[in-house]
């Protein structure tokens, strides 16, 4: 009898969960990649103050060529989706290769800001969008296309996607938080002519270069179902297909636009000059961050009690608060301080959970009858969000401009200061609302997902 209840215990003992375990080493060498990429996008996003205030152009004019950019991106990212799908295998893999493109996105960034400002203003437009299209439109939506394929054959399931993609934030935070402090505060030092911004950038793009080359040289890419060729040739009218079929890969689309509409908004450097009066002091801003870090170790804990897009949801109701304090913090550092806290918890859920709602989507095409296409349909995600991003850009130059602000102006007209308050305070509270009711949405999703899991 003693026998039979030892048997029993193991056998229940074999039928248990076991919990999967991250790798140290691996998860670290994943996140070099995102830390390089994150800290080009905070760089990239002082590009309308440099081009303002340096180079003097009109900032309705820098958000018009900014978002003549992003219309590229609207052509070409799912085409880059379509290639990550459809390369071949090599020795590093199918989505890894494209790892690379990480040297093209800090090149294209020190060129971006090495523009003379002698040249002439035709000059200067094609210098700016010229580079501005090459580190997002190809460098950056390349690193952006692979990833989802690349995390899922280097990860496997989604339990360790979601533990990379939530406690890698942190990681993720940490470095890109040595950027987004000191780089306002370099700025006040150092880039104060056009040669000092170049020296400026040169100072982040060559470390951070070797930093983001990481993940190429220390994770593989695990082949295993690709080499056997049961992946079948992705064809576009499988695409075309997806589209009609896949209702949540556009939804998926509104959830992305708005937030990145927020981040290249990017007001930041112009408030904290006009208003606080200190460009410095948003450095010391930003250390504020490290707070964040404790908010996403919550991450995996809360998806075990609501879905992906319910974090979402929660993140955008936090961060409407916060924009709404901003209007009214004027340069109040105690009340900035907590509106920016609960700006930047609103950014985090869509940031550092993209790769779940994406295996989510990648579910559904299946049970659909379709290939998941991972890569395709977080390229949807994608081209939605670079059309936010163009948004974001034309809205902060063509506002800006109509309300009277002037680079070059010692003093800026009460109509600007208003319009920079606006720009940092009730516009992002009115996308995130948008992102919300996206989310919400997007919750049905999450709900088809489990079922199709328990069957």
């Amino acid at each position: 009898m003693a026998e039979k209840v030892e048997l029993v215990e193991e056998m229940a003992e074999a039928t248990k969960p076991k919990k999967e375990r991250l790798p140290v080493g691996k998860f670290l060498a994943w996140k070099s990649r995102d830390i390089s990429l994150a800290a080009s996008f905070t760089v990239v996003g002082y590009l309308t103050f440099f081009a303002t205030n340096t180079l003097g152009m009109n900032a309705g004019l820098v958000g018009s060529l900014l978002f003549a950019s992003k219309l590229v991106d609207v052509v070409v990212d799912l085409f880059l989706g379509y290639l990550v799908d459809k390369s071949p295998i090599t020795r590093f893999g199918k989505a890894r290769p494209y790892e690379l493109a990480i040297i093209g996105v800090w090149l294209g960034t020190l060129f971006m800001f090495s523009a003379p400002a002698s040249l002439g203003m035709v000059a200067k437009s094609i210098w700016i969008f010229t580079s501005y299209t090459l580190v997002h439109t190809v460098f950056t939506s390349l690193l952006n296309s692979n990833q989802t394929p690349y995390i899922i054959r280097a990860f496997g399931t989604r339990q360790m996607v979601g533990k990379v993609s939530s406690y890698g934030g942190i990681i993720s935070t940490l470095g890109a938080m040595v950027v987004t402090i000191t780089f306002p505060k370099l700025m006040a030092s150092m880039a104060t002519s056009p040669a000092g911004w170049r020296n400026l950038v040169a100072l982040y793009a060559i470390p951070l270069v070797i930093i983001g080359l990481m993940r190429f040289f220390f994770v593989k890419e695990n082949l295993e179902g690709l080499e056997s060729g049961n992946e079948k040739p992705l064809e576009i009218k499988t695409i075309v297909e997806m589209l009609k079929k896949n209702k949540f890969a556009w939804v998926y689309g509104f959830i992305l636009a708005p937030i990145q509409m927020i981040t290249t908004l990017n007001v930041g450097a112009f408030y904290f000059t006009e208003i606080v009066g200190d460009i410095g002091k948003l450095g010391t801003l930003q250390a504020i961050n490290i707070l964040m870090l404790l908010v996403m170790f919550s991450f995996p804990k809360l998806m075990n009690k609501i879905s992906v897009s319910g974090v979402v949801a929660l993140g955008t109701i936090v961060g409407m608060v916060g924009y709404f304090l901003n209007f009214f913090a004027g340069d109040n550092m105690i009340m900035l301080a907590i509106a920016f806290l609960f700006t930047g918890f609103s950014l985090l859920p869509v940031s550092y959970l993209q790769a779940v709602m994406v295996m989510n989507l990648a579910s559904y095409n299946e049970s659909v009858k379709l290939p998941r296409m991972e890569a395709t349909a977080n390229s949807l995600g994608m081209l939605f969000g670079n059309i936010g991003m163009g948004l974001g850009s034309a809205l902060l130059g063509i506002l800006l401009s109509t309300s009277g602000y002037d680079g070059a102006a010692a003093v800026q007209p009460d109509s600007a200061l208003l319009m920079i308050r606006l720009l940092y305070s009730f516009i992002p509270m009115v996308l995130l609302a948008i992102t919300f009711f996206a989310s919400r949405y997007f919750s049905k999703l999450d709900k088809i997902v489990i079922g199709l899991e328990e069957k």
